[in-house]
């Protein structure tokens, strides 16, 4: 490969470039008008210069212009293959994130997920424990009401018979002087109650 010229010899062939055709093609001094190109007595020198000019200018592309633009082209190829890997490198990194991502909502939906089955079964718990509870409180007092009732019952009842007993008695001494001592009446009383008690269910 041709090593690259310098600035001042690519000045210097220019020069030659600018300068030698002048000379090369112009007419001699007993010419006759006309093109000069046309003169066929200057044909082989005109393609002498021709080689020589199309030497130089492929010297002057080879080893100025082409490696110049060649070295362009490998720049821009190799920060075109640069972007490429940086570009590939980058797709990686977003899958890679974009799959913890998943991965890290599906755990927290798993974890949701128990934690509401944990609460629902926390509170289905304390829902029994509490029915639980009331319904033993509820018995508790129901049983303390008809034990209050009952002793309210008896209680009047028994203020009731003594309240009959005394009429009964009043009227016994009242009606005919007849003779009743408080057991025979309070008897009397127990079985108009039973009588009263039979009437009423029958």
């Amino acid at each position: 490969m041709m090593k690259t010229l310098s600035a001042k010899q690519s000045a210097l062939i220019i020069a030659i470039l600018t300068c030698v055709p002048g000379a090369a093609l112009a007419a001699p001094d007993n010419a006759s008008g006309g093109l000069p190109q046309m003169n066929p007595d200057s044909f082989s020198s005109q393609i002498f210069w021709l080689f020589v000019f199309f030497i130089l200018l492929y010297i002057i592309l080879s080893t100025v212009a082409l490696p110049r633009i060649a070295s362009v082209l490998e720049k821009r190829r190799n920060k075109v293959s640069n972007d490429l890997e940086d570009a590939k490198t980058l797709r990686e990194e977003a899958e890679k994130v974009k799959d913890a991502y998943e991965q890290s909502l599906s755990s927290a939906r798993d974890d949701v997920k128990l934690l509401m089955t944990s609460v629902n079964e926390r509170i289905a718990e304390e829902n029994q424990k509490a029915h639980g509870l009331l319904t033993e409180d509820l018995m508790q007092k129901t049983e303390q009401a008809e034990k209050e009732l009952h002793q309210s019952k008896e209680k009047a009842l028994g203020d009731l018979q003594e309240a009959a007993t005394s009429i009964a008695l009043e009227l016994a001494n009242k009606l005919g002087d007849i003779a009743v001592n408080d057991n025979e009446a309070a008897d009397a009383v127990k079985a108009a109650q039973k009588a009263h008690s039979k009437t009423v269910k029958g």
